[in-house]
């Protein structure tokens, strides 16, 4: 997106209707007021790239190289169950939360 249309980060427009105003979105306000898109996507890749090789191969394959074309689930292409690519995936996604400083994680 950021590559796109560069300092654009904001909430989707599904349907085209008109909306409340966006200002008032605090989880989007708390995001996009103090960085850039390009700074935000930055920040994402160094806190995937940071990543052990197998945990950033599964978050790059989630959610950055998206093929919508190929009906083959990720668990058949890397060779695992179903169930150890969910847990990977998991364990992935909060080493991601841990490293990367635009997630906050509510301690318990």
């Amino acid at each position: 997106m950021s590559q796109k249309h560069p300092g654009t980060i904001g909430s989707p427009d599904s349907d085209g209707m008109p909306k409340g105003s966006k200002i008032d979105n605090p989880a989007e306000s708390s995001i996009v007021d103090h960085i850039s898109s390009q700074q935000y996507c930055d920040c994402i890749e160094q806190a995937i790239d940071n990543l052990r090789p197998e945990m950033k191969k599964l978050l790059y394959n989630k959610y950055i190289n998206i093929d919508k074309r190929n009906n083959i689930p990720e668990w058949d292409k890397i060779g695992i169950s179903k169930a150890a690519y969910y847990q990977d995936l998991k364990e992935a996604k909060y080493w991601f939360g841990i490293t990367c400083s635009l997630v906050s994680i509510p301690l318990k």
